[in-house]
């Protein structure tokens, strides 16, 4: 709902770097209202984000409407700063 606090549901780093940087999303127990697309950039020019490849998502991507529960979403580790942004589509 519009007045629930955003903070369960933003990105939370998991364990230490190494080959990936991993974060975890948690949904609703009622599941999202709109497929969710997570995007990557190496900065923040408007237009500069791309999708992350699918396999990247545990429940791929855009996950799908209606996901519950955990999602993970592993990052590449390279030496440049990278920024990811979700983008919530109409249901």
């Amino acid at each position: 709902a519009a007045g629930d606090s955003p903070f369960p549901h933003l990105f939370q780093a998991t364990g230490k770097p190494g080959a990936t940087i991993d974060f975890q999303i948690v949904l609703p127990p009622g599941g999202s209202a709109g497929d969710l697309e997570v995007l990557i950039s190496s900065n923040l020019t408007l237009g500069s984000f791309t999708p992350l490849a699918s396999g990247n998502v545990s429940s791929g991507n855009p996950i799908p409407a209606g996901t519950t529960g955990t999602v993970t979403i592993s990052l590449p580790a390279t030496e440049a700063a990278s920024f990811i942004q979700l983008l919530a589509s109409e249901p």
